[in-house]
């Protein structure tokens, strides 16, 4: 481009007019930079503030009843006045970039044409409006294409180091199965964390944090549970606790005592790593926990679909197609263990009111059913998955007294089988 403005009015106009062009490529993409840094900001600015309002619309009931409705309305305003002030920001570039796009041409043009009548030419209309085209064909790459260019690569390079950030974390391994046949689980003495790798917490044992002989002593006593208010001390500290097969285990407690924290210790979902005053030096204190495991959460979750869909959970084969009321249409395998987890946990005079009965679509996470439907629900799964170790989140806690008295026995026969 600039050879054929140089051909037409000399390599002064050309030179005046491509250092325009030039000089704005650098400005464009500190802009672009800029955008790209405060999108990422602005992100994060978001993603805290739709997380508080979604943590008080959970708890909704609670605020309202404790008065605290001015200080989560403080902090949510906080959090959105962060988002607006970045989301003026990236506006204002943005508002930059375009004056730039409608503005670049211009002045490109402008400078050749001064260049040229200053060094004493003379326009001509097809000499001009040959080097307005030509001037103007690079606006959408230098314009547009170059600072959304920088964007996306600014933007894809912070992708990038999120997902190998990710990636790098080790495994959530640290345990292994058990070995004697009558043994379903067993905690040998480790402290757990709630947090993995970045927080300062080594997700497993190692002959390097064993403590020595000295060390043992004042906290060594047996599944003393701690406040996990602040990191790094440990949610679960020197637990020991074996669980054999065929026995029912129930774990009492004040509210935050830890039983959650057991339970998601017994499913690998914190840390272990070696406890003062318990770690033997030479002996492996890993957790030893079974592969497969049934769990019911405190707050049943469901999933997008049919009742169903929810009770066999995506098994195939295990009476998944048994409708109730038509049961001619269910294969013959695991049809009555279908059943029998919905009569076990008083689900079928609920399905018969649904109008569609099991088939019947639940909203979002259950919205249609109640609080102890959903719960039954979720105990239905557990019972229908026909593992040998399950873990029970107080799953009663939703449901009305006589119907938590009824419920116990026929799902503990089941169990226990």
């Amino acid at each position: 481009m600039g050879l054929l403005v140089g051909m037409e009015m000399g390599w002064a106009p050309a030179v005046a007019g491509m250092s325009v062009f030039a000089l704005l490529v650098p400005l464009q993409y500190f802009v672009g930079t800029k955008v790209s840094r405060a999108r990422s900001r602005t992100a994060a600015r978001t993603d805290a503030r739709v997380s508080s309002t979604a943590e008080a619309l959970k708890g909704a009931l609670a605020l309202k009843m404790y008065g605290f409705e001015r200080s989560v309305i403080s902090r949510v305003s906080a959090l959105r006045k962060d988002e607006e002030d970045s989301l003026r920001f990236v506006t204002s570039l943005r508002a930059i970039s375009s004056a730039i796009f409608f503005v670049i041409d211009l002045v490109a043009i402008g400078a050749a044409i001064l260049t040229f009548v200053a060094r004493g030419g003379v326009l001509t209309t097809p000499g001009t409006f040959f080097v307005v085209s030509l001037m103007r064909l690079p606006k959408l790459w230098i314009g547009i294409f170059s600072i959304r260019g920088v964007e996306t690569c600014a933007e894809a390079l912070a992708s990038c180091a999120r997902i190998d950030a990710f990636m790098a974390l080790p495994e959530a391994g640290g345990a292994e199965e058990p070995t004697r046949a009558d043994v379903a689980a067993e905690l040998r003495g480790c402290d757990f964390y709630h947090a993995r790798v970045g927080d300062g917490v080594d997700s497993r044992i190692s002959p390097g944090n064993v403590p020595s002989e000295a060390s043992k002593g004042a906290e060594s006593a047996t599944g003393a549970l701690e406040d996990n208010a602040s990191a790094p001390l440990p949610a679960l500290r020197g637990v020991h606790l074996t669980l054999r097969r065929g026995e029912l285990i129930a774990v009492v407690g004040s509210v935050g005592a830890g039983k959650s924290s057991l339970l998601n210790a017994l499913m690998g979902n914190m840390a272990p790593t070696a406890s003062d005053g318990v770690v033997e030096a030479g002996v492996d204190h890993l957790p030893l926990l079974p592969r497969r495991l049934a769990y019911c959460a405190q707050e049943p979750w469901l999933a997008a679909g049919s009742v169903r869909d929810n009770v066999c959970f995506g098994a195939t084969g295990r009476g998944c197609d048994a409708v109730v009321g038509d049961e001619s249409k269910a294969p013959k395998d695991n049809t009555a263990l279908y059943r029998l987890a919905l009569e076990s946990t008083a689900l079928i005079h609920d399905l018969e009111l649904l109008p569609h009965g099991d088939a019947t679509l639940l909203g979002e996470r259950g919205v249609n059913l109640s609080g102890g439907q959903k719960a039954r629900l979720a105990l239905a799964r557990v019972v229908y998955s026909g593992l040998d170790t399950v873990l029970l989140d107080d799953p009663l806690a939703a449901v009305d007294n006589h119907v938590a008295a009824w419920l116990i026995e026929p799902v503990k026969g089941l169990l226990l089988g």
